[in-house]
């Protein structure tokens, strides 16, 4: 078992030469364990701090914490937190104020759906605090999260199955905690997700909801706000066409424009629904665009808006050939996307990112043997600069004519042999046509696709190329005319 694990721990470091820049990833665990949920913040020191759910066994774990002071290279000895004795608590999620001191949330039991809580617990630069109930008249609380605004006013928001599912949130203000406040009184179901904080301390939100007399295929993601000033929570902005369960995430842009990113499973007679990432965006003028379709993402969608004002986007999704949980990473590059693969070569469970001045910073979860039961919580970071200027598509993909009324002739380099997939996909993420799996020698490439040979009727519009190799994956639009 020892050798197992140090091939394994060699896989794990054995970037591609060309990957992006991130560095060697760090343990920020010691030993391998079942360590799940890993959530992180950066205080106004510059420490990370990070907080994860180590599980013993079903019924019972706990929740640690591990900080770094020199960017994520080296990291502490874990502490324990929650120092309970029974039960499972997961989901922990921590926030830093403006004087440096930690803000912990946590369900607690949350193996049991009748009896969770949430709990919270504060550091004040030397020690935790006792733990204490949010929700103790209010049992079936779970699925916390937690936030923090620009005057330091802590929200800790949960979900009830109540009303046919409803959100509640209590805020703190100094040491005292508001009474349960219920933003959406109805019977219709609604989750918070993800929000993000804008200057003017608004909370921007996305979930997902259906109407009272809707099932959960019916549930689609939303936006909305809270309005501090005011104190009021707008309606809802509803998008998509599938319905969305999982991967849920917002972001800023300098403008203060939200960016939303979500999974859309795609309903499909007789087979499974296909898992989807799609992406969206509020201009200045508080418009949105049409939802765009970038993969077919699994879940853990996460989105970033970089300094220079363009999303970057990461999911999780499965490599069937080598069996494992990949990470891809989409980028904007003034109109069209790019996308490449995470450089880590083991499984990768779940992971957070978080930005901080010019830097990308990434904690997960790897499974670091062959027996899918050992496994460590990793960081790594990228410089946003380094990372959009060598982020270049390494395989020059070509499409001519585009648009086009027959042949669509594609064009691509490899720099080594390895295996390539490429397929064509519509704007829902249906499959068109696999084009190619199989492997190719280094060199030029060039292969052909006629829509007018597919054995359906294809209609006239945009449709997506994907070629995927062992280091990249590149995504291009073709628009077929008939």
């Amino acid at each position: 078992m020892k050798k197992l694990i140090i091939i394994s721990l060699f896989l794990l470091f054995c970037f591609q030469s060309h990957a992006q820049n991130w560095i060697e990833p760090t343990f920020v665990t010691k030993t391998s364990g079942g360590y799940l949920d890993p959530e992180f913040c950066i205080d106004h020191e510059g420490v990370i701090h990070c907080v994860w759910q180590e599980v013993y066994n079903t019924d019972y774990s706990q929740i640690f914490c591990s900080n770094s002071h020199d960017n994520g290279l080296t990291w502490a000895d874990a502490i324990n937190i929650s120092q309970n004795s029974e039960y499972r608590v997961s989901s922990p999620h921590i926030v830093c104020d403006s004087e440096n001191n930690l803000h912990l949330s946590y369900d607690y039991n949350s193996n049991s759906t009748s009896a969770v809580q949430i709990y919270y617990q504060s550091f004040n630069g030397e020690e935790w605090s006792e733990p204490i109930e949010l929700t103790p008249n209010t049992l079936c609380s779970y699925r916390n999260k937690l936030f923090i605004d620009h005057n330091d006013r802590v929200y800790c928001f949960w979900y009830r199955g109540v009303n046919n599912g409803t959100s509640f949130y209590k805020f703190k203000n100094d040491d005292s905690w508001s009474d349960i406040i219920t933003p959406y009184d109805n019977s219709e179901f609604h989750f918070f997700n993800d929000a993000v904080v804008d200057s003017d301390n608004n909370l921007h939100w996305i979930g997902n909801h259906h109407y009272q007399n809707e099932g959960s295929y019916d549930i689609k993601p939303i936006y909305f706000f809270y309005d501090y000033e005011n104190d009021e929570w707008s309606d809802f902005e509803e998008f998509g066409e599938g319905y969305s369960w999982n991967g849920f995430d917002i972001d800023l842009d300098n403008s203060e424009n939200p960016h939303l990113v979500w999974q859309e499973k795609i309903p499909q007679v007789g087979e499974p629904p296909l898992n989807t990432t799609y992406y969206n965006a509020q201009n200045e003028y508080g418009i949105w665009d049409m939802p765009t379709y970038l993969g077919d993402g699994r879940n853990n969608q996460r989105i970033i808006i970089d300094y220079q004002n363009r999303p970057n986007v990461f999911h999780r999704e499965k490599n069937e050939i080598e069996d494992k949980w990949i990470v891809i990473y989409y980028y904007k590059n003034v109109i069209d996307w790019e996308s490449s693969i995470f450089p880590v070569e083991n499984s990768i469970n779940e992971f957070e990112i978080l930005k901080q001045d010019m830097t990308i910073n990434m904690v997960f979860t790897a499974i670091t043997s062959f027996d899918n039961n050992m496994k460590n919580v990793m960081f790594t970071r990228t410089d946003m600069i380094n990372h959009i200027n060598t982020l270049e598509p390494s395989n020059k993909l070509e499409i001519s004519p585009n648009p086009s009324r027959k042949n669509f002739n594609i064009n691509f380099d490899l720099e080594n042999e390895e295996r390539v997939n490429i397929q064509i996909y519509n704007l829902q993420g249906e499959l068109i046509k696999k084009l190619y799996d199989d492997e190719m020698l280094s060199g030029n490439h060039q292969l052909e696709w006629n829509p007018k040979d597919e054995g359906r009727q294809l209609n006239s519009g945009l449709y997506f190329i994907r070629l995927q190799t062992d280091q990249t994956i590149s995504t291009q639009k073709l628009e077929f005319i008939r």
